[in-house]
């Protein structure tokens, strides 16, 4: 497996040594499983729509990262949600990835029903029963790299696990 930035580019993607300018990182691991953070429930109500003429540079970077986890052949897993991580979900699954979403909810029905979260955004889901919290916590453990990228509350809460954890965490900007 070759060497993975926290931003999702590999180091071949990189000039030099030095860092990628989109994140500025330039720190390399190598990964068996990320998590990408945060559940963003509707990534148009977290990130205004720019227009049909202007690209939304957080969906660009959402898709160049899924692309990037699945060529390095990386484990994705995810909230089993929508926004942004399931963009790069679906994106990763595109290019040849497997993807794990794990569900705050106890079965399919209240996956859908009670949470509103998409059947289609994972290879295999776990549905837990615990919740968002639960979840989150579930997410976090089962990573060796934890990405924050976008978010809210949720977001927060993952970012505190990875922290208490003392998991490698990566902050994406875009």
């Amino acid at each position: 497996m070759n060497n993975i930035c926290v931003c999702g580019h590999t180091k071949a993607e990189h000039v030099g040594a030095g860092p990628c300018g989109v994140c500025m990182c330039g720190w390399f691991h190598e990964p068996e499983a990320i998590v990408v953070v945060p559940l963003v429930v509707d990534v148009e109500a977290a990130y205004p729509d720019p227009g049909p003429r202007q690209p939304d540079p957080l969906k660009d970077l959402a898709e160049k990262l899924g692309g990037a986890l699945a060529r390095e052949g990386c484990l994705l897993i995810t909230g089993a949600t929508t926004g942004l991580p399931d963009l790069v979900a679906r994106t990763f699954r595109d290019n040849g990835g497997f993807a794990l979403g794990v569900s705050p909810a106890e079965n399919r029905s209240e996956h859908v029903a009670r949470y509103g979260l998409p059947e289609t955004g994972a290879d295999a889901v776990i549905y837990t029963g615990f919740g968002y919290k639960g979840r989150n916590l579930i997410n976090v453990r089962s990573a060796d790299i934890v990405l924050i990228f976008g978010g809210a509350t949720g977001t927060l809460n993952e970012f505190t696990i990875a922290y208490d954890e003392g998991k490698i965490i990566g902050v994406i900007e875009g």
